[in-house]
């Protein structure tokens, strides 16, 4: 009799992803899975636009963590572990967009498949935010005077959140 065939990798992706922004732009990207378990895989997963990066590098063989293209080898089960921590952010500091995530996974009979997902990053509007300078000390009956240091926000990270201000006199 001959030897049973290898197992095919299997591979799960979430279907489009949607994060919330975070300050660094980005998130964890849940749901990407790579089997079948007690097998060795090699997970090759690029972005069109942004970074990728893995919280831990434990027990798998990692190159381009931080990059556009990530590769992730080892047992699956650890694999797993690892890709449980990925996070992706936006390219340039941007708050909010989208990237197409694509995954190969390799095993190590040379078998292969591969997807693809859409990550989307939804913008959350931040607090407004306001300063004044301390109290201003005007002369009687003057006709105008400038006032200087009013700030509001949020500031231009998030340069497309409008912010209006109403200023009054009392």
């Amino acid at each position: 009799s001959s030897p049973p065939s290898p197992s095919p990798p299997v591979l799960t992706v979430p279907v489009a992803p949607t994060l919330d922004e975070n300050p660094d732009g980005g998130g964890t990207v849940p749901g990407v899975i790579v089997g079948p378990p007690a097998t060795t895989v090699s997970a090759t997963l690029s972005v069109s636009s942004g970074t990728l990066h893995l919280g831990s590098l434990a027990g798998v063989t990692v190159s381009g963590d931080g990059s556009t293209m990530l590769i992730v080898s080892g047992d699956a089960t650890a694999v797993n572990t690892v890709l449980a921590g990925l996070t992706y952010t936006l390219p340039g500091g941007s708050d909010e967009g989208s990237a197409t995530l694509n995954v190969t996974l390799t095993a190590s009979d040379g078998s292969t498949t591969t997807a693809s997902t859409t990550i989307t990053i939804n913008p959350v509007a931040e607090p407004p935010t306001a300063s004044v300078p301390v109290p201003l000390s005007l002369n009687e009956n003057a006709s105008s005077v400038a006032i200087h240091g009013v700030i509001v926000g949020p500031l231009a990270k998030d340069s497309n959140d409008t912010v209006s201000a109403t200023l009054t006199v009392a």
